[in-house]
């Protein structure tokens, strides 16, 4: 399960709006779309941060389900999220 998804699944629990949810994390609404969709690539450490402390979950609820390899993380569908620069990486690996 993607980062997006599982923002989306604790946000639908909760009955928030996505244009309620964006401005409390201070981003636009259709930001918040893409990264719920998958179609943002790169994720913010601090945008993360942010939804870690909204939703009152560590990090690690949002990587658990991924396994962990040489500060990278290699999901189910073998492409790796690497952690470079404050960023969460979530290319494939070989593009």
């Amino acid at each position: 399960m993607s980062i997006g998804f599982k923002i989306k699944k604790l946000r639908e629990e909760r009955n928030l709006s996505q244009p309620f949810l964006a401005n409390e994390l201070n981003i636009s609404q259709s930001e918040l779309s893409k990264i719920e969709n998958g179609q943002t690539k790169k994720i913010d450490f601090s945008f993360m941060n942010r939804v870690c402390d909204f939703f009152d979950k560590n990090f690690e609820y949002f990587t658990e389900s991924n396994q962990y390899a040489n500060n990278n993380v290699e999901k189910n569908d073998g492409s790796v999220v690497g952690f470079n620069h404050g960023t969460i990486n979530l290319f494939p690996e070989n593009v």
